[in-house]
């Protein structure tokens, strides 16, 4: 029998670190020439793959490693105590903690293979942090000043990239998401799933240094087993791939949803 061959694209690489600085189009002023040229980038690259690995988005590798380090603590704590001292994800605000197997964000495919951690913007007030190891909490929170002001920032750049007033997409961000994820190894041969179901945000994904090697990451058939990529979306909906590779991966999410549920 032949060998299925799978197909491969790359996924493009953007710097954003030219809209961090509060200058040309972030001021209100005519976009500088690094803008535009990250501009550029992003439009091309959603005309291609539809996906774009972003990086130099205010995240330090400091903050990353402390992120990473306090995912890890949240998720060893044994499971008796997470299931019984962590405050239970609650479908009406999107918080709080989801053990493998809760959630089904698709309902026509069976629950998601993933344990979850998920918060909301500060402000609102909705956010326990009740059961969570020491440091959990100012971690996860300056992680989320971050995250927030890249998703902002991103969003002015595909606003520049596609022509339009510069606070188009920043009208409708209504809405921020910090999902701290876990996805534990597993059978795939006993229990074939999707690790996610599909998404209609525009998910910014972390990963560990080297997780996926120095190349650019690629986006493969879905017979191939592949990481969790650095990715964000700026069109209809993103379906995670189905990875079935056992993995320890853990990913911190700022998802930026837009207004009335359409497509980030």
């Amino acid at each position: 029998r032949q060998q299925q061959r799978s197909t491969a694209l790359m996924v493009a690489t953007v710097d954003l670190s030219p809209f961090m600085a509060d200058e040309g189009v972030v001021v209100g002023a005519a976009p500088t020439a690094s803008q535009l040229a990250g501009a550029k980038a992003i439009d091309l690259a959603c005309r291609d793959t539809g996906f774009v690995q972003v990086i130099n988005f205010g995240v330090s590798a400091e903050l990353r490693r402390r992120a990473f380090a306090a995912a890890e603590a949240l998720f060893a704590q044994p499971e008796e105590h997470k299931r019984e001292r962590l405050a239970r994800l609650q479908p009406a605000t999107n918080t709080g903690y989801a053990p493998v197997g809760l959630e089904s964000l698709n309902r026509a495919r069976p629950a998601d293979l993933k344990e979850a951690f998920n918060l909301r913007r500060p402000e609102l007030g909705l956010n326990n942090f009740a059961g969570c190891p020491n440091g959990y909490e100012e971690t996860a929170l300056e992680l989320w000043r971050a995250l927030e002001l890249a998703a902002r920032r991103y969003a002015l750049a595909c606003a520049l990239a596609l022509g339009l007033e510069t606070d188009y997409f920043l009208r409708s961000l209504q809405r921020f998401d910090l999902c701290t994820l876990r996805m534990p190894p597993l059978d795939c041969k006993r229990r074939p799933a999707l690790r996610l179901a599909c998404y209609t945000t525009l998910p910014a994904i972390l990963r560990p240094k080297g997780a996926a090697g120095s190349r650019s990451p690629r986006l493969r058939s879905a017979s191939a087993s592949t990481p969790t990529l650095a990715r964000t979306r700026s069109c209809s909906s993103a379906t995670a791939r189905r990875g079935c590779r056992s993995s320890r991966s853990l990913v911190a999410r700022s998802a930026a949803r837009r207004g009335g549920g359409g497509a980030g």
